[in-house]
């Protein structure tokens, strides 16, 4: 069969980003600085650090435990910022409110705001319909975490306490973020660790919003490939059903680059789909950019990823917010209530530990 120069280049590409970049080739040692960002939504004061290296510059903050913009040059001279969100944490609402930040403690949806451990119900916190979203509204996304330092990145704390939002058990949460460059390739590195005190439910992801053609700008030119033969169908509540489905022969079916206008083009998509990696660390998507030349594979060993493309995003810093898509690593929505999906089920002297790489060629 004859194959397209699109097909032989989208070839080419999972073969150059199937390998994380390797750690001898790292150079040079990245710069932290910090300055004052602005109010929080409830008041706060939020920080804005910055980690550059290689010409390569990330953003983060300590409200939200937060990456707020990666900026990457491209293949003709430009220099775009890769994550869409507001400039200005005062308006990180709405929507905006999970813009690049850390969801827990519960990542998606729990059916009904409750589930059982142990015999023991636990009623939540209920945010959207009468179920709870993201953790509820005292959510890691709302917080203002314990920032500090570290010589390629930053360190971020947060303590839940037993109750916060209705779950059990004080919660000891630590998030790095590690930025490493080389010529041409750049890889950021997301770890989260948690610990409890009681047996609970956690869920861990994080909400960043991708735009390889850089933030404020249409999605013209980008595909998307995701290692998923799988999908977790949910009912109009977004609950999943307890069964898998392929996705082959779906609107959606990730098992080929799909361009993603295609993909939006009936007014968005939200589906959480089946990881074909076992359980192992391995690239599981890849999104390429034929309009600025940029490429990312994202890397994870969680069961299963939730693809967010909004139609539209709401206005930023006031003006249109353009457009953007989430690769979110994480455990299946409802999963307390589904005996079914791996479990989510951490207990004391346990360590839950979620990882996310995001790999950038340009």
């Amino acid at each position: 069969m004859k194959q397209s120069r699109r097909d032989v280049m989208m070839g080419a590409t999972a073969m150059l980003l199937s390998a994380p970049l390797a750690h001898a080739a790292l150079s040079p040692r990245p710069v932290v600085r910090s300055r004052m960002w602005g109010q929080t939504p409830g008041g706060a004061q939020a920080m804005l650090y910055t980690v550059e290296a290689g010409g390569i510059r990330a953003e983060f903050s300590d409200y939200g435990g937060r990456i707020v913009g990666l900026y990457l040059p491209d293949g003709q001279g430009g220099f775009d910022n890769v994550l869409v969100a507001p400039s200005d944490p005062a308006r990180l609402t709405g929507l905006w409110a999970v813009a690049g930040a850390m969801m827990g403690r519960y990542a998606n949806r729990i059916g009904g705001g409750r589930f059982a451990i142990d015999g023991q119900v636990y009623d939540l916190d209920r945010n959207q319909r009468g179920n709870t979203l993201h953790g509820g509204g005292s959510a890691f996304h709302t917080r203002m975490w314990r920032a500090g330092a570290l010589a390629d990145g930053m360190e971020m704390r947060l303590t839940s306490p037993d109750g916060e939002a209705g779950f059990p058990g004080r919660l000891e949460v630590v998030l790095r973020y590690r930025l490493a460059v080389r010529a041409g390739r750049a890889r950021l590195t997301a770890t989260l660790q948690a610990t409890t005190t009681r047996p609970t439910h956690v869920n861990f992801t994080n909400h960043a919003i991708f735009n390889l053609n850089g933030a404020g700008k249409d999605l013209s030119g980008m595909d998307l490939r995701i290692a998923a033969a799988r999908f977790t169908p949910v009912g109009e509540d977004g609950l999943p059903l307890g069964s898998f489905l392929p996705t082959a022969g779906q609107g959606f079916d990730p098992a080929r680059f799909r361009p993603v206008a295609e993909l939006i083009a009936h007014g968005g998509l939200d589906v959480s789909l089946a990881l074909d990696n076992r359980g192992a660390m391995a690239p599981v998507a890849w999104l390429t950019s034929m309009r600025s030349g940029r490429r990312m594979t994202v890397y994870s060993a969680e069961p299963g990823l939730q693809l967010f493309i909004p139609a539209h995003l709401p206005q930023r810093d006031g003006e249109d917010g353009g457009y953007g898509l989430c690769l979110e690593p994480q455990h299946f929505p409802d999963t307390p209530n589904h005996g079914e999906f791996a479990a989510t089920l951490l207990r004391p002297g346990q360590t839950r530990r979620w990882e996310s790489i995001y790999e950038f060629a340009y």
